[in-house]
């Protein structure tokens, strides 16, 4: 009886640590709900999202700072050109590098979740503590997907490790 009672103790430990939050992930899914990337993160960490302009056919690059409430906060993009869809907000700062790069900084602007349409042009990747993730390679053109910032809890880590 003593051994039956501390089996199910272990068991029942077992799956209440397997609920615990242990930090946060930034996950990338498919509007489906399917996973296609999913890596630890912690606040302060920053993750780039770059990709082609569709327009201007020039690289674009988008600063976000993990939040500690799972939130994304642009911080800085950087254009390839003055054209189409360059923000025009008195509040940043825009700068010139001389190498026909538009820095944009100061921008501060909180978002849930970051959603982009896959495309033959915009070849989308994500820069996650300086591991390059190829988004175009891993989902069909012309698919939404969304990045957002989740809580990860010790089952899911287990899980995805496997």
């Amino acid at each position: 009886m003593f051994k039956k009672h501390i089996f199910l103790m272990l068991v029942l430990s077992a799956l209440l640590v397997s609920f615990l939050p242990t930090g946060m992930v930034a996950v990338v899914k498919e509007k489906d709900g399917s996973v296609i990337l999913y890596e630890p993160v912690k606040p302060g960490d920053v993750i780039l999202v770059g990709f082609t302009h569709s327009v201007e056919k020039v690289p674009d690059i988008e600063y976000f700072e993990v939040g500690r409430d799972r939130k994304l906060l642009l911080t800085r993009t950087i254009y390839g050109s003055m054209g189409a869809g360059l923000p025009s907000d008195d509040t940043f700062n825009v700068t010139y590098d001389g190498n026909g790069y538009f820095l944009i900084d100061n921008i501060n602007k909180t978002f849930d979740s970051i959603s982009y349409m896959t495309g033959d042009i915009p070849k989308h990747y994500i820069i996650i503590h300086e591991n390059k993730y190829p988004i175009y390679s891993l989902i069909p053109e012309g698919k939404q997907f969304i990045l957002t910032i989740e809580q990860n809890y010790a089952l899911k880590s287990l899980l995805s490790s496997i």
